[in-house]
């Protein structure tokens, strides 16, 4: 819970800060006045660009949660702990941890990778319809069509169809 006195003219934020001092996470959150409750779920940020997706557990240890507004700083320590109900070890938990961070990387670079493509695709549409009112050769034309038609062919994939977008 927080409390502002007035409204703040700037960004209000929660800062979850690691036993190292590195950003565990941080939430934006209301910045009226009033009290406010703020419920972090335990989690480290989510990978970058990839909507609905949330980043893993924090593992159990100090964390220290910041309260940044109007040019001050409030911190507070928090002890997170283990859940009983997830009964591993330390070491299980870190490399269950280290292994699902290396998956929202893959998830990001996957998410980043997919919108070039679909920019690539639409920038391919423009061209199309540039070379049909143009006078060019076949074979520039043929080649066009042949690359137009791996851009698709890689949508598809990404979107988890075997063939073209559209294909029965």
């Amino acid at each position: 819970n927080y409390y502002l006195k007035s409204d703040s003219l700037g960004d209000v934020k929660i800062r979850i800060l690691d036993a190292g001092g590195g950003v565990a996470r941080e939430l934006d959150v209301e910045k009226s006045a009033g009290i406010h409750r703020v419920i972090w779920d335990l989690r480290l940020a989510p990978p970058p660009g990839v909507t609905g997706a949330r980043g893993p557990h924090v593992l159990p240890g100090i964390y220290t949660v910041q309260l940044i507004a109007a040019g001050k700083q409030l911190s507070h320590a928090l002890k997170v702990e283990a859940d009983p109900l997830f009964p591993i070890s330390d070491a299980e938990r870190k490399a269950r941890q280290s292994f699902l961070l290396a998956i929202n990387k893959i998830q990001a670079a996957s998410q980043n990778a997919a919108g070039a493509v679909r920019k690539l695709d639409g920038q391919m549409a423009v061209l199309s319809d540039q070379l049909k009112q143009a006078t060019v050769s076949e074979s520039l034309t043929r080649t066009f069509d042949s690359v137009q038609h791996s851009v698709r062919e890689i949508l598809g994939r990404i979107a988890g169809q075997r063939g073209m977008p559209g294909a029965e």
